[in-house]
C-alpha cells in the first residue's frame, strides 16, 4: 500500500479479497469484499492515495473501496494490454480519477473514459481515440494524450481533468516545470525556419505564444548517453531552457522574454545540459567531447551573458548521473568525475577534490545543509 504496511490478498478458492495489515506483533487480516464471479483477476493495483484497490480480470475491471469494503464494477469491456499501451488504466495523482480505454460500442477505435471514484460515474472524454501514450503530469489536473492524426503526423493534447477540455496541443518537444504549474513546448512548426512556442500556466488564462527563428527545431528535454535530463528549468519554475541550433535559449515564462546563450558546438558529442543555481543568479552549461575526453562547463550570469569557461576536466567515460550539482547557497558546484568529486567556486577555482580512494566508491553527490 502507498500509505502504510498493508498487503492485498486475493483468495480465489474462497472468492474473497482481504487486506493484510502488518503490525509489530502479528499480521491482521481484514476481509473487505467478495471477488467478482466472472473470472479470476490477473492484476491488482493500489490507488495512489491507498484508498482503493483496482482489480482487473480478462473481461472486467472493478475496484474495492477500502473504507466501505464494497466492490464496484467499473467496466465490462476495457481495452486489453498491447505492446504500445502496456497499462490500460491510469490513476490521477490524487487517486480520485481513473482514466482508461473502453470499446463497448464495437468501433474501430476505443473511447477514452474517465471514471470518478467519488461519484462512481463514468464519462466519455474523447470518442474513438487511438493514443500511443496516456500520462498524468505532476500537476494532478493535467493529462497528456499522444496520438497520430489521419495524415500520419503526431500531436499531444493537454487536457484539464476538471473540465475535460483540451487546453493546448503540442506538435513537438515539451517540458513541465518542477512545480507542475507550467507546461512549455512547440505548438506549431509548419512555417519554414520558424517554430511557435507555447506555454500555459495552471491559472486558466490560456496559452501564451511566441514565434522564433529556428532552422533545426528546438529541444526541451535532452538525452545524455541514454539518460534523460528534464531539469532544464530554474528552481523557481520561472525560466525554461531549450536548445535552438547552436544556442541555448532561456524563456521567462512570466514575461515572454528570451535570452540567448551562444555555444561552441564544434567539438560537442552530447546535448548541452543546463544547471541553474538555486538562487537563479547563475547557470552552468555542460557537455562532453568524446575525442578530447573532456567535460566542458561554462558559467553564465542570469542575464545570459557568458562569463568564462568554468572548468574542463578529463573524464572518460563521462559519468551518467550527478555530473553537476549546485550547493544550496549557490556558492559551490560539485562535479562528479571518474575517480573523484571536485568542488568548484563560481570563480572557477578548485576548492577541494575528494578522491574515491579516500572515501571508497562515491557518485551522484548530494548537498546536505548541516546545522
Amino acid at each position: 500500500s502507498p500509505i502504510e504496511d498493508r498487503l492485498i490478498l486475493m483468495d480465489n478458492d474462497q472468492g474473497r479479497i482481504s487486506i493484510l495489515t502488518l503490525t509489530p506483533w502479528a499480521p491482521v487480516e481484514t476481509i473487505v469484499s467478495a471477488l467478482p464471479s466472472q473470472d479470476y483477476p490477473y492484476r491488482v493495483v493500489w490507488s495512489p492515495d491507498g484508498q482503493y484497490v483496482l482489480i482487473e480480470g480478462n473481461s472486467y475491471m472493478g475496484a474495492v473501496n477500502l473504507k466501505s469494503h464494497q466492490y464496484f464494477k467499473i467496466s465490462d469491456s476495457p481495452v486489453p494490454v498491447t505492446d504500445y499501451m502496456p497499462l490500460p488504466f491510469h490513476w490521477s495523482p490524487d487517486g480520485h480519477t481513473l482514466v482508461f480505454l473502453e470499446n463497448r460500442r464495437g468501433n474501430s477505435s476505443p473511447d477514452l473514459i474517465a471514471y470518478d471514484l467519488d461519484t462512481l460515474i463514468a464519462k466519455v472524454v474523447i470518442q474513438q481515440v487511438d493514443p500511443s501514450r496516456i500520462s498524468f503530469l505532476n500537476n494532478p489536473h493535467w493529462l497528456m494524450i499522444d496520438q497520430e492524426t489521419p495524415s500520419g503526423s503526431w500531436h499531444t493534447d493537454l487536457l484539464d481533468i476538471r473540465t475535460w477540455k483540451i487546453l493546448a496541443q503540442f506538435v513537438g518537444d515539451r517540458s513541465e516545470s518542477p512545480d507542475g504549474k507550467t507546461l512549455v513546448g512547440v505548438i506549431d512548426s509548419s512555417q519554414a525556419n520558424k517554430v511557435t512556442l507555447g506555454w500555459i500556466h495552471d491559472d486558466g488564462r490560456g496559452v501564451h505564444e511566441q514565434t522564433i527563428d529556428s532552422q533545426h527545431g528546438v529541444v526541451f528535454v535532452v538525452d545524455l548517453r541514454g539518460v534523460t535530463y528534464t531539469d532544464q528549468w530554474s528552481r523557481d519554475s520561472r525560466y525554461a531552457t531549450f536548445l535552438n541550433g547552436n544556442t541555448m535559449e532561456i524563456l521567462d515564462t512570466q514575461t515572454g522574454l528570451i535570452q540567448t546563450i551562444h555555444l561552441d558546438l564544434n567539438e560537442m558529442d552530447s546535448y548541452p545540459i543546463a544547471h541553474p543555481s538555486p538562487d537563479g543568479q547563475w547557470m552552468v552549461v555542460s557537455y562532453w567531447s568524446h575525442d578530447l575526453g573532456l567535460i566542458h562547463m561554462t558559467l553564465f550570469a542570469n542575464n545570459g551573458s557568458q562569463t568564462h569557461i568554468l572548468y574542463a576536466h578529463y573524464v572518460y567515460p563521462p559519468p551518467y548521473n550527478g555530473t553537476v550539482v549546485w550547493s544550496p547557497d549557490s556558492h559551490q558546484i560539485a562535479l562528479e568525475g571518474q575517480d573523484s568529486i571536485t568542488l568548484l567556486g563560481t570563480d572557477g577555482q578548485v576548492i577541494r577534490t575528494i578522491a574515491y580512494a579516500d572515501v571508497g566508491y562515491a557518485s551522484a553527490p548530494v548537498w546536505q545543509t548541516c546545522r
